[in-house]
């Protein structure tokens, strides 16, 4: 699982917060990949003197970082820290992923101060990712989502709908009614729930036939295609379904919220006849 530290220019907090991280996860045995990027500023900028000199106190090298700024790939990684709120603001605004944080108490930017300036803000981020290491022990990652141009429009509604729900989504494209194909986004959520990035994924195309054929070609994931509360809930409990097909051109936005809602909501049974039943599919 990705976390992504994100500041302004990314050569000052986000990179003494992404060592920092890396250093204390190591310490607690916690597996995430840590990035670091900034919302605005070029790529390839080396992080400030004093940011650098700041890490040595920590035993952290920063030497050999280069900026970069954020991108839609980013974008998509499974938790995203940010320095203030202006940031996580600003990234919510693009719709792509929820699963965005700020430190209880936010970071000011060190930039242009001097190195006991820079000092104070690292010893602030080690406090905040303490704590931030304690709350990712009982981390869920979030739901992730991923549409053709035939779900697009559905695919949008279900998103108001997470959102007023207060559920954290990463929504993976398409993000226009432009023609694409439908394999490369079913690809692309089963990725990364294989992956460990997320648990459970939505997909949608006109009919959510195509896309839960192609989803269903990967080995560790079991797509269903419902069209009723029923199902969904069923194929849960049953079949421990881990992507859940809709039809854009099918169904209308408060039923397919309802399936959604349903299929979030059920769990596996666990009993020992659908356990081996599932053994069979492998």
């Amino acid at each position: 699982m990705d976390i992504l530290f994100v500041c302004t220019g990314n050569t000052c907090r986000s990179p003494m917060a992404a060592a920092a991280a890396r250093k204390i996860f190591a310490e607690k045995e916690l597996d995430f990949v840590v990035l670091s990027a900034g919302t605005d500023g070029a790529d390839g900028n080396p992080a400030s003197v004093n940011a650098v000199e700041a890490a040595k106190e920590r035993e952290l090298d920063l030497s050999a970082h280069k900026s970069q700024r954020l991108s839609e790939k980013l974008l998509h990684s499974g938790i995203i820290i940010t320095m203030t709120e202006g940031h996580r603001r600003q990234i919510l605004q693009t719709r792509v992923n929820t699963n965005v944080y700020t430190f209880e108490e936010e970071i000011p930017d060190p930039f242009g101060g001097s190195l006991e300036v820079y000092t104070e803000c690292l010893d602030k981020l080690y406090i905040s990712i303490e704590k931030l290491a304690d709350k990712l022990k009982n981390f869920v990652p979030p739901l992730v989502l991923g549409s053709d141009h035939g779900g697009y429009e559905l695919k949008q509604e279900l998103i108001n709908h997470l959102t007023e729900q207060n559920v954290p989504y990463i929504d993976l494209g398409t993000y226009s009614n432009d023609s694409v194909d439908y394999p490369d986004y079913a690809d692309k959520v089963c990725s990364y729930i294989l992956e460990g990035k997320a648990v459970r994924g939505v997909l949608v195309c006109g009919t959510g036939v195509g896309i839960s054929i192609a989803a269903n070609r990967h080995r560790g994931i079991r797509a269903a295609l419902c069209g009723d509360v029923y199902s969904a809930r069923l194929t849960r409990e049953h079949n421990d379904a881990n992507v859940l097909c809709l039809g854009g051109r099918v169904l209308g936005a408060g039923l397919a919220a309802e399936i959604l809602d349903t299929f979030l909501a059920a769990e596996f049974s666990n009993e020992d006849k659908h356990l081996r039943r599932l053994g069979q599919i492998g």
